[in-house]
Parts: structure tokens; C-alpha cells; sequence
């Protein structure tokens, strides 16, 4: 049986982030680097919201939100359900996947997990706990379906959200995490149990997310976690066609491609007849050898 490489895409990013299948100086630079060879942009600030449907604006490291993602995406109008998102397990199948990460290591996991939605920090007392064991499950991709949108914006969007995303972004797909759980140990391997008077010590949980404990002391986080997204583009001229997304950044900007296959099959014709030089008439001796000499580059015309 042939296992995506898609399913440990998490504890692939995160064990990179916290070292454990290598040394790094930048973790997070490295964090980063992971989401994007998956086709993603990892947060790199806290956000109160970072769902399907979210607007922003702003640069990569200091996204700011314009509106909730229900403002402008609703879910439901009316008690109408607009079937606007949708739940993509065939890449990231919804199983339960674990890491482990000692020392060191720990500082930088909370540093992965205190971007995005929702925001996890580490408590005071963290450096009581030698081992940290974490559990993702639910581990999937949640998109915004683009033919219901290109319904939903003609029929049913507001003028006002028109205005808005004429001029910024909103994520169109994000790597979503239904619940966590981590389990504590200190540096003998046994147990720590956390409970409701000292969970705060340990993780700073804000009052935004919904986590319970369990009998055997793990701390369970209910709120999903948003990790990495794209970026769509929804302007007027494109009548609610997503014709562009961003899925990656250079010099901490977002570098948005064309997703219409034929505007890039057009494209690589004109580009490949662009390639082809042409010499002018008087062309010869060194500056023919400069044309035909792909190593070299083109240099001017010297004055005579």
C-alpha cells in the first residue's frame, strides 16, 4: 500500500521546526520553507482569526485582518447554507499523527504554534517539562469550493466586500488541525498531570479557545488550528473567478500566479518565440559571438 507523502506533511514541518531531524539556526526560517515546498504560506503572527474566507492585507510577516471570515464568506444565510467550504482529506487523511520533542526543542515548538489561529504560548513552568508528546488529529485541507463562489459573489456578495477585495487578499485554502493533545513528562519519563488550577502555568491558553483535561492529565485543545494558507484573488473584472493565488512569498511579498493553465501555455509560446534572438543586419564578429553564447550576457552596443 502506498502512503502519501502529504499525510506526515505536520510532524514533517514541526519535527524540522524543533531540530529533531536536523540542526538549524533558524527554525523558523526553516518552518517557513517547509510550508512552502507543500504549497503553502505558514503565519508568522498570531491572528485571532486565519480560517477560509479570513481578509487580509498587508505583508506576510505582519498580516493584518480586514474582515471575520463569515463577514464577507457566511457559511449560512437565513439558515441557508451557501456550501461555500469544503473538507479536503484525500491529501491530508484525517488520522491521528505524534511528535515528540525534548529540551531545547520545546521552545521553538510553541514558537510554530503561537502564529496563526489559534494562538498557543508557552507558560511560565515550561522548563519543568522535559518531553512534550503532541497529537494532531484531524489533520486536513478546508477550501473554498470556487464554483459555489463564483455563484455566491455574483448573486449574493455586498458591495462593500466587492470594495475590499478589489484591494486585498482572503484565504481560499488552509491546512486546518481539528484538535491537539499534548501530554507532559518530566526528565525520569514520568508523567506530569496537568489540571484546571495549573494548566495556565504550563501553556497560556487564551479565553478564545476551548480545551478540556482529561482524566489521565492531557491537556486537549478543542479550537482548530490554522497552520499554513494560500491567498486568493477576487476582483470585479474577474466576476467571481479566482484567476490568482498566492502560495508562496519572495522578499516578504506575497507572489500571486495566474491559475488559468491556457494563459500559461500561451504564455511559455510567446516567452520561448521571445527567447529566440534576432541579430541586427550589421551584426557580426564579437557581438554575434555574444548573441549565440548563452553563458554571456548581452551587453550594449559600444559608441563608436
Amino acid at each position: 500500500m502506498t502512503i502519501s507523502k502529504f499525510r506526515l506533511v505536520i510532524p514533517i514541518i514541526l519535527l524540522s521546526l524543533t531540530g529533531l531531524q536536523g540542526c538549524s539556526d533558524d527554525p523558523m526560517g526553516l518552518f517557513n520553507e517547509q510550508m512552502e515546498k507543500y504549497g503553502y504560506i505558514a503565519y508568522q503572527t498570531p491572528l485571532q482569526y486565519a480560517g477560509t474566507g479570513t481578509l487580509v492585507g498587508g505583508k506576510p510577516d505582519s498580516l493584518s485582518i480586514i474582515a471575520h471570515p463569515q463577514s464577507c464568506f457566511p457559511s449560512e444565510i437565513d439558515g441557508i447554507q451557501t456550501s461555500l467550504r469544503r473538507r479536503d482529506e484525500s491529501t491530508l487523511p484525517s488520522t491521528e499523527e505524534s511528535i515528540v520533542v525534548e529540551g531545547g526543542a520545546r521552545i521553538e515548538l510553541f514558537e510554530a504554534l503561537q502564529v496563526g489561529s489559534p494562538s498557543i504560548s508557552a507558560g511560565t513552568r515550561i522548563k519543568d517539562i522535559h518531553t512534550i508528546q503532541l497529537s494532531f488529529r484531524g489533520v486536513h485541507i478546508e477550501y473554498i469550493d470556487a464554483i459555489s463562489l463564483a455563484g455566491f459573489y455574483r448573486n449574493s456578495l455586498s458591495e462593500i466586500c466587492k470594495d475590499y477585495l478589489d484591494r486585498v487578499g482572503f484565504i481560499i485554502q488552509a491546512i486546518r488541525i481539528d484538535q491537539m493533545e499534548f501530554r507532559f513528562f518530566r526528565k525520569n519519563q514520568s508523567r506530569i498531570a496537568v489540571g484546571v488550577d495549573n494548566i495556565q502555568e504550563f501553556i497560556d491558553i487564551s479565553g478564545d479557545i476551548q480545551w478540556t483535561i482529561e482524566r489521565t492529565g492531557s491537556l486537549v485543545i478543542d479550537t482548530p488550528k490554522y497552520i499554513g494558507y494560500q491567498l486568493g484573488a477576487l476582483k470585479r473584472e474577474d466576476r467571481g473567478l479566482v484567476l490568482q493565488r498566492a502560495t508562496s512569498v519572495r522578499f516578504n511579498n506575497f507572489v500571486f500566479e495566474s491559475v488559468n493553465i491556457f494563459e500559461k501555455a500561451n504564455q511559455q509560446e510567446t516567452h520561448e518565440e521571445w527567447l529566440i534572438p534576432r541579430l541586427p543586419e550589421d551584426t557580426d564578429g564579437f557581438l554575434k559571438e555574444l548573441y549565440e553564447t548563452p553563458e554571456l550576457i548581452l551587453l550594449p552596443t559600444p559608441s563608436t
